[in-house]
């Protein structure tokens, strides 16, 4: 079976976007920004959605009646229930995306530190008792 939605996030905190991360399914588009004061290595931003960082801003679009997506209905009382169940689908793919609470199988800038190699493996500890 193939999955009825899509999950897409940007890390590219170096070129001063705004991390971000967004759901799209066939009638609804999700998408949350992060602050870029929060921002910090790619290793740990990475999964600190998952470890209780909240958006600081939100959109939510009705694909069906809003193709344009010209009105942001995130604040809006009656789609309280759809911006939950997007927020929700959101972590559950975020979870799926970074797979599980092992640390990337990648070269990681700065892992030598020992102070950093620490903190890095605190977060990940943290992750794995939600798993």
């Amino acid at each position: 079976n193939w999955r009825t939605d899509f999950f897409s996030e940007n890390m590219f905190m170096g070129q001063n976007y705004p991390r971000m991360e967004a759901v799209r399914s066939k009638d609804w588009k999700y998408i949350r920004y992060y602050s870029k004061d929060k921002d910090q290595h790619h290793v740990l931003s990475l999964i600190s959605p998952l470890l209780g960082e909240q958006p600081v801003y939100e959109e939510l679009f009705d694909l069906k009646n809003d193709p344009m997506e010209t009105t942001n209905l995130s604040n809006s009382n009656e789609n309280r229930e759809v911006l939950e169940r997007m927020r929700q689908r959101g972590k559950a793919l975020l979870k799926e995306a970074k797979g599980g609470s092992s640390l990337p199988d990648t070269y990681i800038i700065g892992w030598e530190n020992e102070l950093f190699r620490n903190q890095v493996e605190e977060a990940y500890g943290k992750l794995a008792n939600l798993e």
